[in-house]
């Protein structure tokens, strides 16, 4: 009897956090008169389903024990998806508390929605501890058995020669490439034409248009094919070579992905799903022909993560050989050139590789150091000895200006007269408040003072901290409604993309263009590739928050087995996912592209060391 009173009390909390949403509760009365009574008579039936096979799920699970770690992270997603609710349906959060109705809401969701989320822990345990994995694949069609056993035997090249012929449709229906507004903007530095980036910067030199805004490596790449293609006569041509470049980079990557699996004696029809969500899911395909600058960094952070799992599994007294610290210190190298926070990630990277790996130190600082320097005297003596203008401090103060606006836009009449003057410095304080976009901060950012100086900062830094001091609230609900949709896996912004820009053409006579006839195959691509969010459970490959929260269960699962060594593997996605929430935009899924990419060959290892119940010392 009380096992089916707590189930039906569970299953009703729970459903009520699913079902029932924070506007109905706002206004009583509206909620009494009509949105409730229309809500119901649409869920009923799915609620009803819901309420019945939770119930079901709660009674036979409760037994069930899970680790006060889990139960943690069950409320803390709770918590994430509280306050995602509050700002995708309000953008606030702190004036709704006024109302009494809502502190009873808010516990009601919390508890129904940790309940839930320790019930998925429950079941999600019993497969990460499957003890009996060894199911076979027995097929009697000739053909797949013998590609199979090819996949196995030859597990690199038979994967590449797939996934090359599957992304072939891609590269010959977005011939020559698909290029962004960003590449693009790159495209028109390199050519030296007049843009907007270098009114941005004071420039080294005025007759140099190229800053560092984006990274000159990569600038560079595409530049550089883009000249080749006009020796031979043809732009298309030219950027069609960065894209068949840029392809083998990502298909090789994805392809040792499986290799490294398969090596590490995973279940083939593992191996065989990784390859085929390689090949079906459109984001892979997509973006291996898209020019954006964060392709290829996040084929090289890929290689660079694989590299370090396969060192602490195999290389702990084993000599590690010449070719893997050489593709160690290239992977490094290029995650730096391609994108500016690439740096992060190995520095954060370093001294755990170095502690855990103690018989190779001496090796493994030593490539470190040189990939290091390549990278800094790039940074420092390449790009001045071209007289290319460095990039703006401000793209690294997104949160602060963010806050500052909100502040503007809600308490204009408390901001003093010298605090208008030492804002207005920096940020144009008269369209402040109406340039406020909460979810990002372009518009703020766009009337940055390029003359700032130090001191300008200091003392804008010293209004920023005692207006905060007045109304922390802004702030919190500033850096919130900022970063909320990196944890709230209802804000959908998944994109990929597919049209052909003209920026290059426009402004910088660059002959780009699609194939006229390929367009009925491109537009049938762009709507697979738009649907695919919404596909159950396959959609949620491309969420970004689902993406964010795997990471953190499988961190927890790590924990719990003590297989601390393990969490060095996630170190690189942590700090991706910590970039995420200082970025420029809230839920922009290119910068969510390293771990998302990441997260299901790092699954399958990670699950793969979790169900040997040997601890790691």
């Amino acid at each position: 009897m009380k096992k089916n009173l707590k189930a039906i009390l569970l299953s009703f909390f729970s459903v009520f956090a699913l079902f029932c949403g924070l506007h109905l509760f706002v206004d009583f009365k509206h909620l009494v008169n009509s949105n409730f009574v229309s809500f119901s008579e649409i869920n009923e039936i799915a609620t009803a389903l819901v309420f019945i096979v939770l119930f079901i799920a709660y009674r036979k699970n409760d037994e069930i024990k899970i680790t006060k770690l889990k139960v943690f992270i069950s409320f803390l997603f709770a918590i994430f998806m509280l306050i995602g609710e509050f700002f995708l349906t309000f953008g606030e959060l702190f004036a709704l508390y006024k109302i009494f109705i809502i502190y009873i809401v808010s516990i009601l969701k919390i508890v129904g929605y940790t309940s839930l989320f320790i019930l998925l822990f429950k079941y999600l345990d019993k497969f990460i501890y499957m003890k009996n994995d060894n199911i076979k694949i027995n097929i009697d069609i000739d053909i797949i058995h013998k590609y199979i056993n090819a996949l196995k035997k030859h597990p690199f090249r038979t994967s590449f020669i797939t996934i090359f012929i599957v992304y072939g449709i891609y590269m010959i229906a977005f011939y020559p490439a698909i290029i962004p507004p960003d590449p693009s903007d790159q495209i028109v530095q390199y050519l030296n034409y007049p843009n907007n980036y270098v009114n941005w910067v004071i420039q080294v030199d005025p007759n140099v248009y190229l800053t560092a805004h984006h990274p000159v490596f990569h600038t560079y790449l595409i530049g550089w094919a883009l000249s080749i293609g006009r020796v031979l006569g043809s732009d298309n041509f030219g950027l069609f070579l960065f894209t068949l470049f840029q392809s083998v980079i990502c298909i090789g990557t994805f392809s040792y992905s499986i290799k490294v699996v398969i090596d590490n004696k995973i279940n083939v029809k593992y191996a065989i799903l990784l390859l085929l969500m390689y090949l079906v899911v459109p984001m892979y395909g997509l973006y291996s022909v898209t020019a954006v600058k964060d392709t290829l960094y996040t084929a090289f952070i890929f290689i660079f993560v694989l590299l370090i799992y396969d060192f602490l599994k195999h290389y702990k007294t084993k000599k590690i050989e010449f070719k893997k610290l050489l593709a160690l210190f290239i992977s490094a190298l290029l995650m730096c050139l391609l994108r500016h926070n690439g740096v992060y990630v190995l520095i954060a990277t370093i001294p755990f590789m170095l502690l855990i790996l103690k018989p190779h130190r001496l090796k493994l600082l030593l490539t470190f150091i040189l990939a290091l320097s390549l990278y800094y005297s790039f940074n420092n003596i390449v790009i001045p000895a071209l007289h290319i203008s460095p990039g703006s401090i401000r793209e690294a103060l997104s949160i602060p200006f963010q806050m500052t606006a909100r502040y503007v836009k809600y308490y204009d009449k408390e901001v003093t007269d010298e605090e208008k003057e030492i804002i207005d410095k920096i940020l144009h304080y008269d369209t402040l408040g109406e340039r406020y976009d909460p979810n990002i901060s372009d518009p703020v950012k766009i009337e940055y003072n390029k003359y700032t100086t130090n001191e300008d900062l200091k003392k804008y830094f010293e209004v920023w901290f005692n207006q905060g001091i007045k109304h922390p609230n802004i702030y919190i609900e500033a850096a919130l409604e900022h970063t909320y949709g990196y944890v709230y896996p209802n804000r959908h912004k998944w994109y990929t993309y597919y049209k052909e820009y003209s920026i290059v053409r426009d402004e910088a006579d660059v002959d780009y263009h699609y194939i006229g006839f390929l367009s009925t195959i491109r537009d049938e691509i762009a709507i697979y590739g738009k649907s695919f969010p919404h596909i159950p459970l396959l959609g949620l490959l491309a969420n970004i928050a689902i993406n964010v929260w795997w990471v953190i269960i499988l961190s927890s699962y790590v924990i719990e087995k003590k297989k601390y060594k393990l969490l060095l593997v996630l170190l690189p996605l942590y700090v991706s996912i910590m970039v995420c929430f200082v970025s420029p935009v809230n839920t922009y899924f290119r910068y969510a592209m390293p771990y998302v990419f990441l997260n299901p060959c790092i699954s399958l290892l990670i699950i793969k060391d979790l169900r040997n119940n040997k601890e790691e010392k």
